[in-house]
């Protein structure tokens, strides 16, 4: 076939791994910069990146179906041990009740915020508040 040497030609050039210099600098406000060129910074380093790291998704995919569910069974076992509105004797939630409520809409909601997208600042804050708002719920509600 006179066509296959140039065929096999064509794809090993493609297979060759793309060379490109990477810079890094810090500017005055102490952000670090990466780019292919120096743009006539002089304190600009020439970095050579390491090798890329692949982490699969299925993973994280299952640890979230994992949590989900033990989401699922804690919810389940609150659902069975709350206390009936003949045992308050009226039918008013108790001040505790509301709060704990009051906690788990607004981690609903920091949880809605995450799934929908944010910036790498916003998210670490989001995280932050959904930390202090899990802790604050089960101490206060699950535990308490």
């Amino acid at each position: 076939m006179p066509g296959r040497p140039i065929v096999l030609l064509c794809v090993s050039i493609l297979a060759l791994p793309a060379v490109a210099d990477v810079y890094t600098w810090t500017d005055d406000q102490g952000v670090t910069h990466f780019s292919d060129t120096a743009r006539g910074v002089p304190e600009a380093e020439q970095v050579t990146p390491g090798v890329t790291s692949v982490i699969p998704m299925a993973g994280n995919v299952e640890q979230g179906r994992k949590v989900s569910d033990i989401h699922r069974q804690i919810q389940q076992m609150l659902e069975r041990d709350k206390p009936t509105e003949s045992d308050h004797g009226s039918g008013e939630k108790s001040l505790s009740e509301k709060q704990c409520d009051q906690l788990q809409a607004r981690l609903q909601k920091v949880q809605q915020r995450l799934r929908a997208g944010y910036s790498n600042e916003q998210g670490n804050s989001l995280r932050r508040q959904r930390r202090a708002l899990s802790q604050t719920y089960s101490r206060e509600c699950i535990l308490g």
